[in-house]
């Protein structure tokens, strides 16, 4: 009877390790899932702020150029008229150059964007495969423990059973 009492608080204590086992790994898994929203938040702030800042310059940008407009009046409209072929021409290379440029950033931002969501991607899955190897490992060994504690209260059973 002794080994039998033994036996229930081994399978208590097998319970309790299981029941340990699986708030760590969610408690692992929360964490990947909080650092991947956080860094997710950042990159989305980071391009809000850099828009922003776009806009303000450009604003102030749009103001400035204005005010010298006024400013200069009917003189500027007169050498307007005269060089407004040439100044059309060199606003549109200008503006094709901005552009340019503008894309190129673009293309390397979006280019970092994607490195960095390719090296994030990669790290939570060699996590993932090396949590769920771990668990794997950790569920073998449990059912070793079960079927060794089954096999030995089967025995016990049985010797009780040729006692009698």
């Amino acid at each position: 009877m002794t080994a039998l009492e033994e036996l229930v608080p081994r399978v208590d204590a097998l319970s309790a390790q299981f029941a340990q086992f699986q708030t760590e790994v969610r408690v692992e898994f929360s964490a990947v899932r909080s650092e991947m929203r956080t860094l997710g938040d950042t990159l989305r702030e980071e391009m809000k702020e850099q828009g922003a800042t776009l806009r303000t310059e450009m604003k102030e940008q749009g103001a400035t150029l204005r005010t010298e407009m006024k400013e200069q009046g009917a003189t500027l409209r007169a050498e307007m008229k005269e060089q407004g072929a040439t100044l059309r021409a060199e606003m549109k290379e200008q503006g094709e150059a901005l552009r340019s440029a503008m894309t190129d950033q673009r293309e390397a931002l979006q280019a970092q964007i994607e490195e960095q969501g390719k090296a994030l991607q990669a790290q939570i899955e060699e996590q993932g495969k090396t949590v769920q190897a771990a668990m794997r490992e950790q569920s073998q060994t449990l059912r070793t423990e079960m079927r060794v504690l089954h096999e030995d209260l089967i025995s016990r059973i049985a010797l009780l059973r040729d006692g009698q």
